[in-house]
């Protein structure tokens, strides 16, 4: 996971819960009675406190970072990780090491200091050029491409260009809880439902969230 060429300016602890299950993607489930039901996991949280047995900044991948550091945040009572505007952090995926069943949820403080809606808060994907990307922004905008795909495959979810949400204004803290799951997606902020799509109540697309589900993985 990334936070790319992003607009963010402080990032608070970021927490990655995700729904987990025994089997693979894709495989059927035990016969009845021996069921794995998916359960409710913390997959990692970020905190950016370091000490003697964690380094500064060691949960970052430096040689992709710039224009980065830790700050204590009063406001907030914690350490948070200032990005300049021109620079991002890298991290490995933690989702890697589990299956997903229904889905995940991304949860974050997230302060900005500038309008741009563009800017990716974060995203998935690798430095290939024919790697699928995902990334989430200030708009609430989400985006799926792989090179090579139909276009109608691909997903742009709230493209600023075409509205603006409002939903994560620059100046202030906020905390953002990103659920997605093979039926659609939904965002709050400050802890109230801002917006939302499903597959049985698009807003605005017809893509298929499993697959997204499933590049979480990757």
């Amino acid at each position: 996971m990334k936070i790319l060429k992003s607009i963010l300016t402080t990032l608070g602890m970021s927490v990655l819960i995700c729904l987990t299950s025994c089997t693979d993607w894709g495989q059927m489930d035990n016969p009845a009675g021996n069921q794995v039901y998916p359960t409710r996991q913390v997959v990692a949280t970020y905190s950016f406190d370091y000490g003697d047995e964690a380094p500064y900044l060691s949960d970052i991948d430096t040689a992709y970072s710039s224009k980065i550091e830790v700050i204590k945040d009063y406001n907030l009572g914690s350490n948070v990780l200032h990005i300049d505007s021109t620079g991002y952090a890298r991290i490995a995926n933690p989702l890697k090491s589990v299956s997903l069943q229904n889905g995940a949820a991304i949860t974050m403080w997230v302060k900005t200091a500038t309008d741009n809606l563009s800017g990716a808060l974060f995203s998935f994907g690798s430095e290939s050029a024919d790697s699928a990307r995902f990334y989430f922004t200030r708009n609430a905008e989400l985006v799926y491409t792989k090179p090579g795909q139909l276009s109608s495959l691909n997903l742009d979810e709230n493209n600023p260009a075409s509205y603006k949400t409002n939903a994560i204004t620059a100046g202030e803290w906020h905390f953002i809880a990103l659920q997605i799951s093979s039926t659609g997606y939904q965002l709050y902020v400050d802890g109230n439902k801002s917006v939302s799509a499903s597959v049985t109540n698009p807003s605005s697309t017809s893509f298929n969230y499993a697959t997204l589900v499933k590049f979480l993985n990757n």
